[in-house]
Formats: structure tokens, sequence, C-alpha cells
């Protein structure tokens, strides 16, 4: 059954702008089967489900991080990149995947991109696990550059 909170059970009903129980429930449904796609490598279908919510839930920073990680799953780095950089512009703070995001770019050999993710991911997050590993990206890259 569904969940029932007493807030829950007096949705506004007259406000248009309110989405119903069962418009949250279809949504909730689309992001979970899109969820449990990509938990099991079904990264296609992943990004073909996610597709199909309205445009102001694709465009949120946890729908685009996931999309942004199918397409990394995929080799897909370019596609990966411009879903997390859309993520970055709605939500700058955003870090949760930003490791991902950062060996995208470090696949693609944007070093500048990577070094100025890296300033940012340290600004938010500097104890976090992805600073770690972008702040990683970026000094390998930079290294691998620096040989030629």
């Amino acid at each position: 059954g569904a969940l029932s909170t007493p807030a829950s059970s007096k949705v506004a009903s007259g406000s248009k702008s309110s989405p119903s129980e069962n418009e949250l429930l279809a949504l909730l449904k689309i992001i979970g089967k899109g969820y449990s796609f990509l938990c099991r490598y079904r990264c296609r279908e992943a990004i073909q489900t996610l597709k199909t919510l309205p445009a102001e839930q694709f465009s949120t920073s946890w729908v685009l991080h996931q999309v942004g990680r199918a397409h990394f799953e995929l080799t897909e780095y370019a596609k990966a990149a411009t879903s997390f950089e859309k993520l970055r512009r709605i939500e700058p703070s955003y870090i949760e995947g930003m490791e991902i995001f950062s060996t995208a770019l470090w696949q693609l050999k944007r070093e500048k991109d990577l070094c100025y993710l890296a300033q940012e991911v340290v600004r938010f997050g500097r104890e976090s696990p992805q600073a770690w590993c972008v702040v990683g990206n970026c000094f390998s890259l930079q290294k691998s550059n620096f040989r030629r």
C-alpha cells in the first residue's frame, strides 16, 4: 500500500499546482525503475526510462547524476560529461558523483575543466572522498600531459 501520514493524506486538493498522490507515485515508479536498471548495469534502459520523466523532474541533480553515471558506464564519456555539466549548472555544490565526472573529464583529456572541477569540489567538500578522487584525477592528467 501507499505510505500514509497525516500530512500526505491532506494534500492540497484545491491547488492545481500540487501533484496528486497518484502523480507522485507514477514519478517515483519511473525513478525507481530507472535506478533499478542502473544498479543492474542495464544502462541504456536506465537512460531511456529516466528520459520519460517530465522535464522539470529529469533536470534535477539526482536524475542528471544517474544519467551521467549510466553514460559513463557505457564509456560514453562526452555524454556523461554533458549530464554532469548540466547538474553543476543547477546545483554547483552537489558533490555526489563528481569522481565519475572527473574520470570522464580525464578520459576526454579536458585538463582545464578537470582543474576547475577540482577547485570547486574541494571548496564545497574538502574532506569528502569525491574531492580526493577529483584532485587525484587532476594531478594524474597534469602529470601525463607533462610527460609528453
